[in-house]
Formats: structure tokens, C-alpha cells, sequence
């Protein structure tokens, strides 16, 4: 069985692109996290506002609306507490510096010991990527009280993340960080179905992602496993 990988993380920042990253990548981590009493942050940098093929059901608007109410029911399966929404276009991120300001914001205001956010050489959606970048790029900056002190204020202070794990890439074998989130798989689908509007017809294939689980949990000697590595 895979060692448990986060016994030093007391605060969690998870920095996504859209609503249903963490519980699509991570959840079960997350949820075990959570158990063992770690507090966590979920920021996302999008609203999702471009999730769908259904241009009769939603607008833009009504998609955003209806995908951030998703987010904060998933979140609550979970048991996250605090969610929030810096409201880029889906579709439209870049690593650029103002959504790596906004980001040492995050980190600076929740003062989190630990980040975890996308690899910044993911393979497919181009939001993952900027995402992983301008949360990574965020780190030192945020740390640095000239950097953006106007966010200095009301006892605010410079944000100290000591540890960063990232998820989505291909890490090398000695890299990989197997969790074995075998038993948790329904309470994945559970918290995947919350966000209706991509996941809760009762007929979705997940065998995607059971392929996609399975494929990382033979690696670790598991059935199903999350994969991540540290920076």
C-alpha cells in the first residue's frame, strides 16, 4: 500500500481552472485530508462558464451561476469548507501576471503550509496549464512583502507555503506519489455527480475515469489510485 504523503499539511490551498477539477483529480485525497483534520482551500480560477453543448438550457451567465452552486455542494460532500472563485472565462487563461497576482492573494490571505495545483506541463486543456504555471510562479512573489503590498494590509502577511504537490503530468517513476483511494470510489463518483449539469444523469459513463484510476492504481498495487508528484 502507497505511504500516506501528506502527514505534514495542516492547511491546504487546491488552485483548479474549473469547478470539477479537484473532484475529477484529487477527491479522494482531499476527502482523506480532510478526515485527518487538514483545512482546505479550494480556488478556482474559472467558473466553467463554457461547460456545455446544452446553448438552449443555459447562458453564460446562468452556466456560471448554476456551476459555482455545484462547486460549493461537491465541496461540502467533501467537507471543504472554503471555496472561491477568482471568475476568469473558461477557455480564456493565461499565466498571466495578473492571475498570478490574484493567486499570491489567495495565498497570502489563507496563509496555507501546502499548495497543490495542476503540473504545469499537463497534457490537453490549455487552462490547465495556465494554472499550473501562475500557481507555481505565485510562490515566491507571494512570500516577498515588496511584491503587491497594497495586499499587506489589516494584519495580512507574506504568504510561507513550504511544500507543493502537483497532479496531471507524467512524472518519472521515482517521482510518482501513489494514493490508494480504492475504497473511496463511490464517494468520488458521489462528489463527481454533484456538479449536475456535467455529471448527473445517473446513466454518464465513468469509465474514463475508472480506466484512467485503474491504470495509475496497478502502478502503486492498488485497484484505484490518484497520482501525484512534489516540487
Amino acid at each position: 500500500m502507497p505511504k500516506w504523503p501528506f502527514k505534514d499539511v495542516k492547511r491546504l490551498i487546491f488552485v483548479g481552472a474549473h469547478p470539477d477539477d479537484l473532484e475529477t483529480v484529487t477527491a479522494g485525497s482531499i476527502y482523506r485530508m480532510v478526515q485527518r483534520g487538514v483545512e482546505v482551500i479550494e480556488v478556482l480560477c474559472t467558473d466553467g462558464n463554457i461547460g456545455t453543448h446544452d446553448t438552449r438550457k443555459f447562458t453564460r451567465a446562468s452556466l456560471a451561476r448554476t456551476r459555482r452552486k455545484e462547486t460549493r455542494e461537491a465541496a461540502k460532500l467533501l467537507g471543504i469548507k472554503t471555496v472561491v472563485f477568482l471568475g476568469h472565462d473558461d477557455g480564456e487563461l493565461e499565466p498571466s501576471l495578473a492571475l498570478r497576482t490574484q493567486i499570491a492573494q489567495q495565498y497570502r490571505l489563507y496563509q496555507p503550509d501546502t499548495l497543490m495545483t495542476f503540473d504545469p506541463a499537463v497534457d490537453g486543456h490549455p487552462d490547465h496549464r495556465a494554472v499550473g504555471r501562475a500557481a507555481v510562479d505565485a510562490l515566491i512573489p507571494s512570500s516577498m512583502p515588496f511584491y503587491q503590498p497594497q495586499q499587506l494590509k489589516n494584519g495580512v502577511k507574506p504568504a510561507s507555503i513550504k511544500q507543493t504537490f502537483v497532479f496531471g503530468g507524467r512524472p518519472r517513476s521515482k517521482q510518482a506519489i501513489y494514493v490508494d483511494v480504492t475504497d473511496l470510489w463511490q464517494m468520488r463518483l458521489q462528489a463527481m455527480r454533484a456538479h449536475h449539469s456535467q455529471y448527473g444523469n445517473p446513466e454518464f459513463n465513468f469509465d474514463w475515469l475508472e480506466r484512467w484510476m485503474k491504470r495509475q492504481g496497478k502502478a502503486a498495487g492498488v485497484k484505484y489510485a490518484e497520482l501525484f508528484r512534489k516540487l
